[in-house]
């Protein structure tokens, strides 16, 4: 049907990013049945029979032509367009024809024992796909239940590929293969019908694990996961616990959402795929009793506060301690900032509980060109366990940078159409004469448009022709050197009608826009106007520094009687800047028994204490030159023990 596109059903990753990621780890490519391959097809007022779909079945009689085939007069499909013409009603029926079927044959010869097969389709409105009789899966529009000729599925438009993976398939032969597709209308009044296949193969790689699973400590109440890293092609995971398959735990993270008693015991997981098997090391989990004081997560200014400074905890925090106020998070005197490199303190006036924040107000203003450490002692969550006295944290203050300004020059095309490679997002696409440079925003509207930014036609940007379905940008931008090593990216935009953005030539997000490949005359979501600023953050704990390229692809909806579309987007960094202490990692290891403390950066000295309460008890551990972990044999002997970093 031609209506607005609904959320398409995706039953494997993003072909874009899958792929990437297979051509690192599969076998090279073939391909088993292209785009313009000859299908059999059956279009009639009932089905064709129950054993339609079998290998076996008879088809000699059917109609045969190239892929793909519909009715659908208005758009060309991308690869391939529409070769064979079927009918909506056939000859001397009273209705529309409901469902249509399809056959072909491919010969597949394996290389290897396991096997990926790629499947890109583009349906309307919903197909269910037969390998030689077994039903492998469904896509396009929903169709549920078991399938009948007069079963409707979900509208679903033929405007994007919708790609699916099927691993190692029992239903695959050596040699001779037939594929069934049987496609449903969303109604007996459709306006079109479309069907597009393409399948492709990669053959398996064998298994390798390449980390394993750890022995861990989890507390009663708190959250505990453990992992395994396979090399390889189309893992199937199964976690074993003391020789017992757990249900449900079948990814390469083992969670434990809130943990128990009976979570003790021995773990390992299989890996395995149509290639080989692999079996972990077994990891020992000891549960204990949460006799743990809080954790301190994070101690932040927020980039408009003057003199208040938000801790967040690991667990809810006691505000007001009634048998012993001097234990409460709301007594100021359990908290010390100092100034790094000084004796200067910095009094704390109020502080303020809520759940695991507590909020601290000092009495004069940050200066946010200094740094600040803060000490914690004598506060205690829920169990009445306390923090350790030791605990001590570096206050981050929030601050922005504009990386790209509103008004910026961006490499743009519209008049590509189908001839435009997948590859134009790439950091090493180059920019043919099609391409021009202009200044965003990028606009044509009627009448005039109003918002965050300005007002449009008269604050300047590029007005550019309307008419096409999509329009490209491209915009190189650097990311100072200079700036801190995590933070995120705060893309600022208005749009008419959707887009998606992609940074260094991954996809980072989309808006109104449907799910799959997008096409040339992929039309978005709904139609919208762009009087709302909207706004997409990302994280990175790496922050891409250097020069980048963000690649933005703009659709419009097409047969509409009011036609506009615009386009501008500003970039701001988004960062925490503070003393950069990592945080001490501290793992108990039960076989062999020792303890490992660990931490991210180098050029730090390691101390220790049994007491330290007292000064004078810390020394310094003997590790090599820039280490950034030891380990602990003796720690048995050790009743407790404590570490920090000092530079």
């Amino acid at each position: 049907m031609q209506t607005t596109p609904t959320r398409i059903l995706m039953p494997a990753l993003a072909l874009f990013g899958l792929m990437a990621a297979l051509g690192q780890t599969m076998g090279q490519e073939t391909t088993l049945i292209p785009f313009d391959a000859t299908w059999k097809y059956f279009q009639g007022t009932a089905s064709p029979g129950a054993t339609w779909n079998a290998s076996g079945f008879i088809d000699s009689t059917w109609p045969s032509g190239p892929g793909a085939l519909g009715v659908e007069v208005d758009r060309s499909y991308y690869p391939s367009p529409i070769q064979t013409t079927l009918n909506l009603t056939q000859p001397g029926a009273s209705a529309q024809t409901m469902t249509y079927y399809f056959r072909t044959h491919f010969n597949f010869v394996p290389t290897t024992p396991g096997v990926q097969l790629n499947f890109t389709t583009a349906v309307d409105d919903g197909a269910v796909v037969y390998l030689n009789g077994t039903e492998i899966f469904r896509t396009g529009g929903t169709i549920t239940g078991t399938p009948a000729y007069a079963t409707a599925a979900s509208d679903h438009e033929a405007t994007v590929y919708d790609p699916t993976i099927i691993a190692n398939s029992s239903a695959l032969r050596r040699g001779d293969n037939v594929l069934a597709v049987e496609v449903h209308q969303a109604s007996a009044t459709s306006s079109d019908i479309v069907f597009a296949l393409k399948l492709t193969s990669n053959p398996g790689t064998a298994l390798a694990i390449t980390s394993e699973p750890e022995d861990q400590m989890a507390v009663i109440g708190f959250s505990l996961t453990n992992s395994v890293d396979v090399s390889g092609s189309n893992p199937v995971y199964q976690w074993y616990k003391d020789s017992v398959a757990v249900s449900g735990q079948t990814n390469a993270d083992y969670v434990i959402a809130a943990a128990v008693a009976g979570n003790a015991g021995n773990y390992r997981v299989i890996a395995a795929n149509g290639v080989n098997s692999v079996t972990s090391r077994v990891a020992r989990v000891t549960v204990v009793e949460d006799r743990f004081g809080p954790e301190l997560i994070s101690a932040l200014v927020g980039e408009g506060d003057t003199n208040r400074v938000f801790l967040n905890f690991n667990e809810s925090i006691v505000g007001n301690y009634i048998p012993n106020p001097a234990l409460s998070a709301n007594n100021t005197n359990n908290y010390q900032i100092r100034i790094v490199g000084t004796n200067t303190t910095v009094p704390v006036i109020r502080a303020q509980t809520a759940g695991r924040q507590v909020l601290l107000t000092v009495n004069t203003n940050w200066d946010k060109n200094k740094e600040y450490y803060l000490n914690i002692c004598n506060i205690m969550d829920t169990k009445t366990n306390l923090i350790r006295c030791t605990t001590q944290g570096s206050i981050g203050f929030n601050v922005s940078s504009n990386i790209v300004p509103f008004e910026t020059v961006w490499s743009w095309n519209s008049a590509f159409g189908d001839s435009i490679t997948n590859t134009w997002m790439k950091t090493n696409y180059v920019e043919d004469t099609s391409w021009s440079q202009s200044v965003s925003p990028f606009f044509n509207t009627e009448g005039l448009v109003t918002n965050c930014f300005g007002v449009w036609p008269g604050d300047g940007g590029t007005e550019v022709t309307i008419g096409y379905p999509a329009y490209l940008f491209r915009l190189k931008f650097v990311v100072p050197t200079n700036l801190p090593s995590s933070g995120s990216l705060r893309f600022d935009r208005v749009i008419d009608d959707g887009a998606i953005f992609y940074l260094n030539g991954t996809e980072i997000f989309r808006y109104n826009m449907p799910s799959g490949i997008p096409m040339f005359e992929t039309p978005p979501s709904s139609s919208v106007d762009a009087t709302n600023c909207l706004t997409n953050a990302i994280f990175y704990a790496n922050f891409p520094a250097g020069t980048n390229l963000l690649a933005v692809e703009l659709h419009t909806p097409q047969g509409e009687t009011k036609l506009d579309m615009m386009f501008g987007c500003q970039i701001d960094g988004a960062f925490i800047k503070g003393p950069v202490i990592p945080e001490l990692s501290v793992q108990k290891m039960v076989t062999p028994s020792r303890v490992v403390v660990s931490w991210a950066n180098k050029g730090f000295t390691l101390e220790t204490s049994t007491n330290a309460t007292l000064a004078t008890s810390w020394s310094s551990v003997t590790v090599a030159s820039n280490a950034t972990a030891y380990t602990n044999t003796t720690f048995s002997a050790d009743k407790q023990r404590y570490y920090r970093l000092r530079r």
